[in-house]
């Protein structure tokens, strides 16, 4: 037979076999996945024990095994705590493997309880009848005070009353729920701590105070939650979104402590919310712009809808094409009320408006705009319209800006000096004002200056244009001033 015949007859037997190794391979694979859901299966019901510091050392000689295992130690009539398995087996230096274990340890000053359960435990006893447990498998702690934490593997010291986890942990209390990579439980202190990778958030709200926050979610890479104190310390990259009827806030920091506060047994609301260190703050309330706020540090009282800021603190709204930015060492914002208090460096802008002194009081409009500002100590506005800049100094000044945030007013006083510098000072005269006492200016639309008084003696100098060949510079000096300009503000 010619080679090629003998190749196609080689390749007609390989393909007529073909079904027959493709059965064999899927067989295989079937059998295969059988050993490993069973190999899953048995793990799930047969945790290891894989937690850091579990005993390598123990007694392998069993010398009692009992079904349906309970056990109570007692202190005179008080239960310390009570232990129950549906298998134990012990060892000869008396510590135990129990499986399908429940553990309930007695508070002695009012009887109540916290209760653990694994699905497998090593028991190991000390002295004055207290001992060590490692579970391991869907183990679920309840605390006596409404506290739940799950997770696969715990350590539990009787000593101290502290349940330690070094996997994932789920936790819940009320409303406040969360999770975490590691944790601590520290029974007799009321006190969680979350090792790294934290998130907890809170759900709440009603009909009847919608201001409270319906939804809260907090970041963060480590917390500590004090049930006594009822607070939650955050660090490392804090991260908060709150959500309510009112509005909403996504706010950031270095560090942060949020103060709870029972509504009833199970729910809890945040009351207050301190910031450290590099605080971002997205605020957007219904009807308004929003609120953009940094400062190196912020607390947030939410019943009252109060801000006290310290450090480079800026706050921005947005308001169609005119901002409003604010700027001091400290500040004081109730944005309910719409009212900022400033100190220290502190100025206001909005467009081409600018109030600055030691100290101000300002008065936000129901949309977020300057609607009044006080300056008292190193007071300063300046006012820039197409023409013409217009610049008052004085010990103390008050603005006031209409609904289209136009300034309309500025009435200063304590060593007022009002300048008036032309844009091109080829047109226009510069014109200064001075007065111990007061002065007032009044502004037409788009910011022309409509006219202005004085109290005291006043000086006034018009620097003529170099443009104009024969012209003058102008002094009036008197006691009390009244000036006036004409209709588009550019001639006194």
């Amino acid at each position: 037979m010619p080679e090629k015949q003998e190749a196609q007859v080689r390749e007609f037997r390989f393909r007529s076999k073909l079904p027959k190794y493709f059965g064999a391979l899927a067989v295989g694979l079937l059998a295969l996945t059988v050993v490993f859901l069973g190999i899953g299966f048995y793990r799930g019901r047969n945790p290891e024990f894989r937690m850091k510091g579990f005993p390598t050392s123990l007694s392998e000689d069993v010398v009692a095994e009992v079904n349906g295992y309970e056990r109570r130690e007692t202190e005179g009539d008080v239960v310390k705590y009570y232990i129950k398995a549906d298998h134990a087996k012990t060892f000869s230096d008396n510590h135990q493997e129990l499986q399908n274990v429940y553990l309930q340890v007695f508070d002695a000053a009012n009887g109540t309880s916290d209760q653990i359960t694994a699905v497998k435990a090593v028991y190991i006893p000390e002295d004055n009848k207290n001992f060590t447990a490692y579970l391991a498998g869907s183990v679920n702690i309840g605390t006596r005070d409404g506290l739940i934490v799950k997770t696969e593997q715990v350590t539990y010291k009787k000593i101290d009353e502290t349940a330690s986890a070094d996997e994932q942990v789920e936790f819940e209390r009320g409303n406040v729920k969360g999770r975490s990579y590691g944790g601590l439980v520290n029974v007799p202190a009321k006190r969680l701590e979350l090792h790294r990778d934290v998130f907890i958030e809170t759900v709440g709200g009603t009909p009847e105070a919608p201001s409270t926050v319906k939804y809260a979610s907090i970041n963060a890479g480590s917390a500590i939650y004090d049930q006594l104190a009822e607070k939650i310390e955050l660090h490392d990259s804090v991260k908060i979104v709150a959500e309510s009827a009112s509005g909403s806030a996504d706010i950031a920091s270095v560090s942060a402590t949020v103060y709870l506060v029972a509504d009833d047994a199970s729910k809890r609301d945040a009351k207050r919310i301190e910031l450290f260190q590099n605080v971002a703050i997205k605020a957007d309330q219904v009807g308004k712009q929003p609120v953009n706020i940094n400062a190196g540090y912020a607390l947030f009282e939410k019943d009252i809808d109060k801000f006290t800021l310290r450090e480079a603190v800026n706050i921005a709204t947005a308001e169609n094409d005119k901002p409003v930015n604010v700027a001091a060492s400290t500040a004081i914002y109730e944005r309910l009320r719409g009212k900022i208090f400033l100190e220290g460096g502190a100025q206001v802008t909005q467009a081409g408006d600018l109030v600055k002194g030691d100290r101000i009081n300002a008065e936000l409009t129901p949309t977020n705009s300057l609607k009044f500002a006080s300056a008292k100590g190193n007071a300063f506005l300046q006012q820039a319209a197409r023409d013409r800049t217009t610049e008052i100094s004085a010990g103390v000044l008050d603005a006031s800006f209409d609904d289209q945030q136009q300034l309309t007013s500025a009435n200063a006083s304590g060593g007022v000096s009002v300048l008036l510098v032309p844009v091109n000072v080829v047109d226009y005269s510069k014109v200064t004002m001075t007065t111990p006492n007061a002065a007032h200016v009044a502004f037409q639309a788009a910011g022309r200056v409509d006219r202005m008084t004085s109290e005291g003696r006043t000086s006034i100098r018009m620097e003529a244009p170099d443009s104009v060949p024969d012209a003058a510079n102008k002094r009036v000096t008197a006691d009390t001033v009244r000036a006036f300009f004409n209709s588009d503000g550019s001639a006194l």
